[in-house]
């Protein structure tokens, strides 16, 4: 049994389950709004069904939140709110979310700047696999920043 590609069937049914408080359809109902497919593009009912995932508790959400503000994304950047959902993210032990707070911490964006803090982070972020964390600790480590032995 072949069941035809149907774009726009496909939006009703996550908008049915987002309606429902599904995580996972809300942050797909949010992609689909924002590529415009099975719907018509808005970026801004995008950012409000990302943005009710995250605030009911969604970590990955909330870290997709946050990239968004670093980068502006889509959205006015914001290193102050790229922290905060990172943090609410990281809390979560959502690898990414505490491997970019990290990264927000060197460059000292929206966060004072330390290394120290920076450091735990990225150690953190390595412990949930985070593939990036470990080249981040050796870098930090050559330019003894927070060095410890």
């Amino acid at each position: 049994l072949v069941i035809p590609k149907d774009e726009i069937k496909s939006f009703q049914w996550y908008l049915k389950s987002a309606k429902q408080n599904f995580f996972p359809a809300m942050r797909e109902i949010s992609v689909l709004l924002e590529l415009g497919i099975g719907v018509e593009k808005n970026q801004e009912k995008a950012l409000f069904w990302l943005t009710k995932a995250a605030a009911l508790g969604d970590a990955s959400s909330m870290a997709t939140l946050g990239f968004k503000y670093e980068k502006g994304f889509r959205v006015k950047r914001d290193y102050t709110k790229a922290a905060e959902w990172y943090q609410k993210a990281a809390q979560l032990n959502n690898a990414l979310a505490i491997f970019n707070l990290g990264s927000l911490y060197v460059r000292g964006l929206g966060v004072p700047q330390n290394n120290c803090t920076a450091r735990e982070l990225y150690e953190k972020s390595k412990a949930f696999g985070h593939p990036n964390a470990q080249k981040e600790l050796e870098n930090m480590d050559k330019e003894k920043q927070c060095f410890t032995p």
